[in-house]
């Protein structure tokens, strides 16, 4: 049995990062940049008005010559900004180029026009409400880096250079199998006693999803060690990443690990010193081939999948190797939180940013209640006593 630090060490060491191929832009949305975006032109590309108002030149102004002849407009879209002559001043709306000659822009409330002459009330300084050209992003300027995920935010930018694609790394494929002669379907009507439905698929599923997987094949089987043998076989031969849930502990019926071993699989590592998960199982196969166990009970499928599957994930997306993991905080504990046990525990809790961790009662395997009601979890040490007000770290759940 492994630590979870030493675990987690492993399965990234031997993760293998999707190769790359290029999307449409809107497709590109909450995936990972592969390679860096320079900006191919100025923004903006020219000296533009950022107020609807007059553009002058200001040293027309000066001893005490307020009266300025218009001599045209430009408006947004303009094709030839135009030309300012001494004496002279152009209407402009917000956006639009700057006329060549003029160095200040001065805001339409700060004016009175007067037979055809504008007249200006107000100090007028050079560069007045102008944008210059370049002043936002520079030919060559970085406007996204590699590792990033990218938002809408992003998208904004990299349209704004007139990119259409871009390259992320491929999705994995990946085959979710849930094992257990007690889980029924969720299609199913009624439950037979000791049946439950099976949860651990579809949080699962749910999961994956969230990291934006298009597609996941999902399959489950009883326990019989013929089929299972068959189900992991067909897996490891059409995907990139396995998970399979339960089966794992040393029952009479739990026949992941023999079944691994009869595929020929690499079993890295089974058990971790870690509650919930302890039955956790990592195993690689053929070129880069991973196969994760999770335990069946639901708290413990999925603390084992957000702290060791999670990550593993990430990294073959193209995250960057500060992002992997859930995000983590410093917080204040609520309350004491005792850990005896010779295990770290990762203990389900209620977290608010102004005040500080609660953890939630019933601190076990089955409690399903208590994980859709947390929104973090905080790591406790083996044999260690929190107090209450002492500032201890939280993993947020569904943060980056």
């Amino acid at each position: 049995m492994i630590d979870d630090t030493e675990a987690l060490e492993r399965i990234l060491a031997s993760t293998v990062r999707s190769c790359g191929e290029s999307v449409d832009l809107l497709s590109s949305l909450g995936r990972y940049l592969l390679k860096d975006i320079r900006a191919r032109a100025a923004f903006p590309g020219f000296d533009q008005s950022v107020m609807d108002g007059y553009a002058l030149r200001s040293e027309d102004l000066r001893n005490d010559r307020n009266q300025l002849r218009i001599v045209g407009l430009n408006a947004a879209g303009t094709g030839q900004p135009g030309h300012l002559n001494p004496g002279e001043a152009m209407r402009v709306y917000t956006g639009a180029p700057l006329p060549l000659g003029a160095d200040a822009v001065v805001m339409q409330e700060e004016v009175q026009l007067a037979g055809g002459m504008l007249v200006v009330k107000g100090q007028v300084s050079v560069g007045d409400h102008i944008r210059r050209r370049g002043e936002v992003v520079c030919t060559g300027q970085m406007i996204v880096e590699a590792g990033q995920k990218i938002t809408p935010e992003n998208i904004g930018v990299i349209a704004s250079q007139g990119v259409i694609g871009v390259e992320v790394a491929r999705w994995p494929r990946v085959s979710l199998i849930t094992t257990g002669d007690e889980l029924v379907e969720l299609s199913s009507s009624t439950l037979e006693f000791g049946q439950v439905y099976n949860s651990n698929a579809v949080m699962l599923q749910a999961s994956l999803r969230r990291l934006g997987m298009p597609e996941v094949d999902v399959c489950h089987v009883g326990d019989k060690l013929h089929s299972l043998l068959e189900v992991i076989r067909s897996a490891t031969e059409k995907a990139d990443v396995v998970l399979i849930a339960g089966g794992l502990s040393v029952g009479g019926r739990d026949y992941v690990k023999p079944c691994l071993e009869q595929c020929g699989v690499d079993i890295d590592f089974w058990r971790v010193r870690v509650k919930p998960g302890k039955p956790f199982l990592y195993a690689g196969y053929d070129d880069g081939g991973q196969i994760f166990g999770l335990p069946g009970n639901p708290v413990s499928a999925m603390v084992t999948f957000l702290i060791f599957v999670l990550p593993a994930l990430r990294l073959r997306l193209g995250a960057p190797i500060g992002s992997l993991g859930l995000s983590v905080v410093k917080t204040e504990a609520l309350e004491s939180i005792h850990n005896r046990g010779n295990r770290p525990h990762y203990v389900m809790g209620k977290y608010e940013k102004q005040k500080g961790f609660r953890a939630l009662p019933g601190q076990f395997s089955q409690n399903i209640l208590g994980l859709g009601q947390a929104n973090a979890l905080a790591r406790i040490d083996q044999n260690r006593v929190v107090r209450c007000g002492e500032t201890i770290e939280v993993r947020i759940l569904g943060g980056e």
